[in-house]
């Protein structure tokens, strides 16, 4: 008779666990998802688990408007772009897509961009010269160049962490234990 008993616990068990793992890619990307978003309003990169961060350098041009790296006064497009590209039983990709993917991967590696400097360039230097009276963009608006050599330092967002491989495994704790918390008499 007891036995009767563990084997139909351990049968509800194993289907609680397979109806797990079949959510698990998705959820775990959420998971992902929600890590990226944290680093973005913590600035700087959640390296260390617990939570130990790794902070971005400042902006060299800060116009002091409170603006936050890489959120700013702008859309936020970069820190709300989190997708989930592929879930299934062997993988979970998540990323930024397409249109803003270059834009995010020289901010979460770092590297250098070349921006072309156009007459319209020149012009906004010179209007934010005289609105700011700060001289780099009075070199911006006279500079002989006609291709521009900008490094962006490294602002991870994004990758592999014992931080949230550590959140992952706590997912696939607290289900385990919410399965045999369900499914036994004894709570």
């Amino acid at each position: 008779m007891a036995n009767e008993g563990v084997n139909k616990l351990f049968d509800q068990v194993r289907s609680d666990m397979n109806n797990i793992m079949k959510r698990a890619p998705m959820a775990i990307g959420r998971i992902a998802i929600n890590f990226m978003e944290e680093n973005f309003e913590k600035g700087g990169f959640q390296a260390y688990e617990g939570g130990g961060i790794v902070k971005w350098l400042p902006r060299k041009h800060d116009d002091g408007s409170g603006r936050g790296i890489l959120i700013g006064k702008q859309s936020g497009r970069l820190m709300k772009s989190g997708t989930i590209f592929k879930a299934d039983e062997k993988s979970v990709i998540v990323g930024v897509p397409d249109d803003i993917a270059e834009y995010g991967r020289i901010h979460n590696d770092g590297g250098t961009v070349h921006p072309k400097v156009t007459d319209k360039m020149r012009k906004f230097a010179w209007f934010k010269f005289k609105e700011t009276k700060d001289e780099s963009w009075k070199w911006l608006a006279l500079t002989k160049k006609n291709v521009l050599d900008i490094k962006i330092p490294k602002r991870q967002f994004l990758g592999n962490s014992p931080e949230l491989t550590r959140r992952i495994a706590v997912f696939f704790l607290d289900s385990f234990k919410r399965s045999l918390r369900n499914n036994t008499t004894f709570k």
